[in-house]
């Protein structure tokens, strides 16, 4: 009667065993699965990052062309110099 009271808790035991390992597992891929969408949202954010930061770069030379222009017709008017006034650079609106 004491083995088969001994076995059987050592069945549910091992059943227990093999049902938290299960669960762990199981567990670990929900988990991975969500680290590695995260790590290709971050991938797609940096792209993205990427692309603005360009913007911004074309955008702070342009607005450079448009300053120094500016200067130059500034520079024309207090020159005292008549029209026309000095051409306005290629690419600058």
């Amino acid at each position: 009667m004491e083995t088969a009271i001994i076995s059987a808790c050592a069945v549910i035991a091992a059943a227990l065993v093999a049902a938290v390992v299960a669960w762990r597992g199981h567990t670990n891929s929900h988990a991975t699965a969500f680290i590695a969408s995260l790590v290709a949202r971050v991938d797609q954010l940096e792209a993205r990052v990427g692309e603005l930061a360009e913007l911004v770069r074309q955008r702070d030379q342009h607005n450079r062309c448009l300053s120094d222009h500016i200067d130059k017709l500034e520079a024309h008017i207090w020159a005292g110099k008549p029209p026309p006034p000095p051409d306005r650079p290629n690419g600058v609106y």
